[in-house]
Formats: structure tokens, sequence, C-alpha cells
């Protein structure tokens, strides 16, 4: 993208700008100044079009720098330059070079010397800005820019003031914009020069000059800040792209060491995909599935019982808190779904709920046998016929971990994902996907309330409490399990490369992508060649067979269902 340099002085005149000449916003109550920075005889009234890209400008004075080479040139001669500008010392022009004048050092005759921008502008001819043999690359690029540039573009007069639109002031708070306090600085410092102009011929620069100077760079300064850089207005909203319910992954390897192939993390059919990004992707069907599961057993429960979890022994029954079935409310729901994602200590908290003496219980257990033990209508006696021979039942309080990974696969479980790999280059770039959902390192395959969950979580035996946050952290599956077919076409490696990850949500999205992710185009590139090759999956076979693990880090006791 080329840009160049406005010539103000041509644009006001093509464009019939009028002058704002007044730094008073409203003249009287909340009617806009018709010559100040909301006037509405210059940029037009509220809510036309007109106001949003009618421009004015200011008049100056005199000469400046255009900020933009003023920048230039300070990173050129930062101390030279700036203190030209300041009108501190005396200077002269030697072989094309800016020289400063030394205290006490007699001239020779006939060299003329001075200070300021209009100095500077008088002498502006016999500065060499062309590029220098050997010289760094970027300072000649600066030096080549600055001596392309026409003289009356560089040294200005005006400057333009943006739309109104942008900037018009909030009459609900009347907090003025940041871009109009700036905008009125430079009218009330222009009004000072133009008083003081004859100041001038005796060679002396003024504060007011000095400050607007300086004032421009600032101003031009926030602007880019605005525009440029990742977050700026170009890349996110004309470059870039921003879609909800989707996710960026870091892509690795899935693992293979399962004794069963059904239970791989990926193949050429499936990604193997964090659960905290398909909370992320499915939002709104783990709202739903959410708000329904507890809806479905808290309506209408006024208790809960407070029980031995090891020996069923009933220590109490609690009266629940009026406000405990807010838990059902979707943006509590909402605010728990974001708190999981960000953060691993509170992903193992059971879940609990309120009571009436504002102590929070466990809601849910899970027994040996895959059944749910819920406090609120608590069969002791079918418990109590599971108890072993020492007259204990093992429950487990059930966290969110849990809870998100079995909502999660029971809404979206056969849900397909796209995954996009930027820059797109071709249709390869993106393809669907079915998922296997990870909810953490360690898992299991067990049945809950006639629901197979294949990859149910399980973690060390030890509370959240007794881990550190090395340990927390390692629980948990955060990156996207690809499979190794699709890295070549999608031209990524395991060096930390990224993917965007999407959910498919309509049942027709969804079939459109099986009947992709199935046919010969899935396979088959532009060139008639095959594109997913299994000599990938055998180099990473054979990585993962001959590489030596210490049996030992495997060897950790872990929670048993």
């Amino acid at each position: 993208m080329k840009c160049d340099i406005k010539d103000i002085n041509k644009t006001v005149k093509e464009q019939n700008l009028q002058e704002v000449k007044t730094s008073i916003i409203f003249q009287n109550s909340n009617i806009p100044h018709p010559e100040g920075l909301a006037s509405y005889e210059i940029f037009g009234q509220p809510g036309t079009y007109e106001r949003q890209v009618k421009r004015g400008y200011i008049d100056l004075g005199t000469k400046f720098i255009h900020p933009q080479v003023y920048k230039i040139l300070i990173s050129l001669k930062r101390e030279l330059y700036k203190n030209i500008v300041n009108g501190e010392g005396e200077y002269t022009i030697e072989d094309g070079e800016v020289i400063p004048v030394v205290p006490g050092k007699p001239t020779p005759p006939g060299v003329k010397t001075g200070t300021g921008i209009k100095w500077l502008y008088d002498n502006w001819e016999k500065i060499n800005f062309k590029p220098k043999p050997g010289g760094a690359m970027t300072t000649n690029l600066r030096r080549e820019t600055v001596s392309l540039l026409d003289k009356d573009i560089i040294f200005i007069d005006k400057w333009i003031v943006m739309p109104a639109f942008y900037r018009d002031v909030d009459l609900q708070t009347n907090k003025r914009n940041e871009y109009n306090v700036i905008y009125a600085k430079l009218i009330q410092l222009a009004s000072s020069v133009k008083m003081m102009k004859n100041l001038n011929n005796l060679g002396i620069v003024s504060e007011a000059e000095k400050a607007i100077q300086n004032t421009l760079l600032e101003l031009y300064k926030m602007i880019i800040l605005f525009l440029c850089g990742s977050h700026g207005f170009i890349n996110e909203n004309i470059l870039g792209k921003t879609t909800i319910y989707s996710s960026r992954l870091v892509i690795s390897a899935g693992s293979y060491n399962f004794s069963n192939p059904e239970m791989s993390e990926t193949d050429h059919n499936h990604v193997g995909i964090p659960l905290t990004a398909v909370c992320k992707i499915f939002f709104p069907f783990i709202l739903y599935g959410l708000n329904d599961f507890f809806f479905n057993r808290l309506k209408g429960e006024k208790f809960i019982y407070v029980f031995n979890p090891k020996n069923l022994e009933v220590i109490e029954k609690k009266e629940i808190h009026p406000s405990a079935l807010e838990i059902i409310n979707p943006a509590n729901i909402e605010k728990r779904i974001e708190l999981y994602q960000d953060s691993p200590y509170h992903r193992l908290e059971p879940i609990t709920i309120r009571t009436i003496d504002d102590q929070y219980y466990p809601l849910i257990f899970l027994t040996k046998d895959g059944n749910m033990v819920y406090s609120t209508n608590l069969n002791l006696d079918k418990l109590k016929q599971n108890l072993d021979e020492n007259g204990k039942l093992k429950l487990i309080p059930l966290t969110w971990m849990h809870l998100f990974y079995m909502v999660a696969e029971k809404y979206v479980g056969d849900k397909h994902v796209y995954i996009t790999r930027y820059p797109i280059e071709d249709y390869l770039s993106i393809y669907p996907a079915l998922m296997n959902i990870l909810p953490a390192i360690n898992y299991k395959t067990i049945t809950i309330e006639n629901q197979v969950y294949k990859r149910f979580p399980i973690f060390p035996n030890k509370s959240r409490d007794e881990m550190t946050e090395t340990e927390l952290d390692q629980i948990f599956v955060e990156t996207l399990k690809l499979h190794t077919t699709y890295l070549e076409s999608l031209k990524a490696d395991h060096d930390g490369d990224m993917v965007n990850c999407q959910g498919v949500y309509s049942d027709e999205a969804n079939e459109d992508a099986r009947k992709f992710r199935t046919s010969v185009a899935n396979i088959i590139g532009l060139a008639g060649n095959c594109i997913r090759l299994e000599k990938d999956v055998l180099e990473h076979a054979l990585y993962v067979l001959t590489y030596k693990y210490d049996y030992k880090d495997y060897e950790k006791e872990v929670i048993n269902y």
C-alpha cells in the first residue's frame, strides 16, 4: 500500500475547506460556535453524511515542518533538528550538511548563519538529503524519502481538522474529546503566533512556535497509534476479521499411547480439541446445556442434604438459599464459562449450592459405577446397597470440568469444526473435521445415566489446593491435536503454528461439512495428486515408537471411578 504526504494547501483549495477560527466549542448552552470545532456550518448537521466527511482547517500563522517529515529529521539527527526548530544555537550549511556554529569561533565571510524553522525553510534547497554510499539501509531510506518530497509539502502553514462525527462532544457527560483538546490547543497557539509575527524578523523563535511544532507531532502520533499497528483501526476493521465464537489454537501432535485405536485423539476425520475451546466456539449450545441441566435438577428443590460421602451418614439437612437458583441464570452461567476458560484452578472446583446460612455444599457426586448422586434428593437406601464389606462407598464431588465435558459431549459432540490456516492460499487452507473433545491429559470411557463418555477426565489423587500451579497447568489439554495428513496442505508444522477453529452449528451446514470431508476433493489436490500422504503418519508413528520415555513419570496415582 502506497501512502503519500498530503499537500495540505492544495487539499484546502480543491475541497473548499473552511477555517476553524476559535477554540470555543459552544457559544450558548449546547449551540456550537459557527466558527468552532463542532460548527454545523463547517462540518454539517448531526446525523448527516456531511458530518462524517466534511473537514476544516486551522491556519497556523507561519511555516512549520510537517510532523511526518519532522519525525524523520529527528530520527536522522535528533538533537540537531530539535535545536533548530526550538531556535537554540546558530547553524550554517557546508557541502550540503547542516553544521552548528561553534560559539566564539569566527564565521568565514559570506557564510550566512541562522536558526529556527524560517531559516531552515529559506535554506532547504542547500541541504543534501540524497542517500550516502555505504550508509545504513534505514538511514538512506529516510534520506531518500525527504529528498523526494516537494518543499511546499514539507513546510506547512495549515493543518486539516478531521470530520466532527469522529470527535463530537458527548452531551450527556460533557466530556471533551482528546482530539478536540489538541485542536483547541493548536488554535490558541496559532493566535499567539499571528500576534507575534513581527518578532520573526529578529530571528527569535517564540514559545508558541515551539509548542505548535511539538503539538503537531503529538497529534500525528495519536492518529498513527489509532490507525496503525496490530490493534489499530486499519488492521482490526479493514485488514482483519473477527469472528465471534471462534478460537485460535496452537497445533500439536496427537498421542499414540492407547491400546485401542478408537481412543486415538486424532485421525483423518477427527481433530482433538481442548474442552476450553469447545466451550468458546459452541458457546450458545454449552449455555443451553448447562441451563437445562440445572433447571431440571434444581427447579422446585428446597433442601440439600449434607452428608459424609465415605460412609453416607447424613450430618444435617439444609434449606437452600432463595438466591441459590440464580445459578441457572444465563448471565451467571456465562460468567462461569469465562472463569473456566481463564482459570485452571476453578476448573476443578466442585459444583456447590448456597444454603440459608450462606454456606456452600457439594451438589452432585459421582459413584464408582458411574451413577450420579444429587444432594437435593438423596436416596440413602439405594446407595447403601452398593456399600463394600467395610461399609464404605467412595463418592467423588462432580467438578465444573466434569460437567462442562458432559454437556459438551451431549450437545455438540457430533458436530463439525472448520480448521483454517492463514494466509488462505487455496481451498486446502480450510477443512472440516469432527471433534474428539479433550477435557484433560488423562481420561477413560465411562457410562453415566445411560450416556457413554469416551474421554471422561481423571486427574491425580490430589485436591486442587494441594497442587502447584505447574501441576494444575499440566492436567489440561490446551492445544489442537491435528492429524499429520493435513499438515502439508496447511503448510504448517509443530513449531508453534496456529490455526483458527470455528464451530458448525446447523444440521444443514454439518451435512455439507460431512460431504466434503468424505469426498474425493478432501484427498485430491488441484493438480490431481494425493494431498493426504501416509508418509507423514509413518514418520510420526516412528518417532513415537523410538522415543524413550521414563515409565516412572507415568505411574501416577489417579482417581478411579
